[in-house]
C-alpha cells in the first residue's frame, strides 16, 4: 500500500545488494576424484555488502536525504563444490545484513543532520518575524 494512503509524510526507501566472488583454492585438485566434490573445501566464497537509502516526501517526491554504505569483505567461507550454491547464498545474506546494519548508522547521521538543519531554519524564521520593520 502506498505511504500516502497510510497517512505518513515521509518514507525511507532502502535496498541492500551484494557482490560476491567464488574462487578455487589448491584443494581443487581433488575434483579429479568423485569424493573430492563432496568433502574437500575447494572453493573460497567472499562477498561485499552494499546498502543505500533515500528519505522522500511522499506527497511531492522531494528528497530530504540520501545515505549509502559499502562493507568490504563482509562475509567469507570455504565450501565444497557440491555445496557451493548454498554457501554462496549464506555469504551473500550475511553481507547484505552487515551492509544494512552499517546503513542504520548512516541513516541516523542523516536524520540528525536534517533535524539540525530544520532547527536552524525555524530559528532564522522566528528571528525574521520578531525583528521590527
Amino acid at each position: 500500500m502506498p505511504p500516502a494512503r497510510q497517512h505518513v509524510d515521509v518514507a525511507l526507501i532502502y535496498e541492500t545488494l551484494s557482490k560476491s566472488e567464488q574462487t578455487t583454492n589448491p584443494l581443487a585438485i581433488t575434483w579429479l576424484t568423485l569424493i573430492g566434490f563432496y568433502i574437500a573445501p575447494s572453493e573460497s566464497i567472499e562477498a561485499d555488502g552494499i546498502a543505500q537509502a533515500v528519505l522522500l516526501d511522499v506527497r511531492n517526491g522531494y528528497t530530504y536525504g540520501y545515505a549509502s554504505t559499502m562493507v568490504e569483505d563482509a562475509a567469507a567461507t570455504l565450501s565444497t563444490t557440491i555445496n557451493s550454491s548454498n554457501a554462496a547464498e549464506e555469504v551473500v545474506d550475511k553481507a547484505k545484513l552487515a551492509a544494512a546494519l552499517a546503513l542504520t548508522k548512516e541513516v541516523g547521521e542523516m536524520a540528525r543532520d536534517l533535524r539540525l538543519e530544520l532547527a536552524e531554519k525555524r530559528a532564522a524564521q522566528a528571528k525574521v518575524r520578531k525583528e521590527p520593520n
